[in-house]
């Protein structure tokens, strides 16, 4: 939830409609496409169907994006975690028990300082979006991640996460016969351990 994983270049190409060379720092998000698409087709989103997002076409033929409260994420891998962005304070909650952290973008756009004791005013402003952009979902629901558990035995290392995710094997087993006498051991989900995330 943190900036390194959401904020990522985009690239508009329009000859004839879409200013040749401009570079926007101005943030937009995945759920804007739908809305921008339907105004470029000249089509209206149905009736009934939920839009988060809004048109981000007159930004990209040169203007400016229409203005909005907050950008809201959530994310149900392993546990529930959130984010919220409101002009350049960003928010984040590690877990549904866990405490904000706070962050100015625009003077520290890499979250390396946590500004939330010196900010509680701000702290509260978000807390209150993020409650209000927040749907509750059966499909997703707010849930605190399992505990992993770590056995060591004399011949076995089992790591176990607790997940039962299919697609994650729930323990990764390690003979000890295999490990170096001083093996340090790095316990990562299968999914973060492919060449590309090393």
């Amino acid at each position: 939830m943190y900036e390194g994983g959401l904020r990522q270049a985009g690239i508009v190409r329009w000859p004839g409609r879409v200013p040749a060379g401009r570079v926007s720092d101005e943030p937009w998000a995945f759920w804007d496409f739908l809305p921008t698409c339907a105004e470029l087709a000249g089509a209206k989103v149905p009736e009934g169907v939920p839009v988060d997002g809004l048109s981000v076409l007159p930004l990209l033929l040169g203007g400016k994006v229409p203005p909005r409260e907050c950008f809201y994420w959530e994310l149900h891998e392993g546990k529930f975690i959130q984010a919220i962005r409101a002009g350049d304070w960003k928010a984040v909650r590690n877990g549904p028990a866990q405490p904000l952290e706070l962050y100015d973008l625009k003077a520290d756009p890499g979250e390396s300082k946590d500004l939330a004791a010196e900010k509680p005013d701000v702290v509260a402003r978000l807390e209150k979006l993020m409650e209000g952009a927040r749907v509750d979902s059966p499909d997703w629901p707010i849930k605190k991640a399992p505990a992993g558990k770590l056995r060591i035995s004399a011949d076995t290392i089992v790591a176990d996460s607790g997940l039962t995710d299919p697609v994650v094997p729930h323990a990764l087993q390690i003979p000890v016969e295999q490990l170096p006498d001083e093996a340090i051991v790095f316990l990562l989900p299968s999914r973060f351990c492919d060449s590309d995330n090393l």
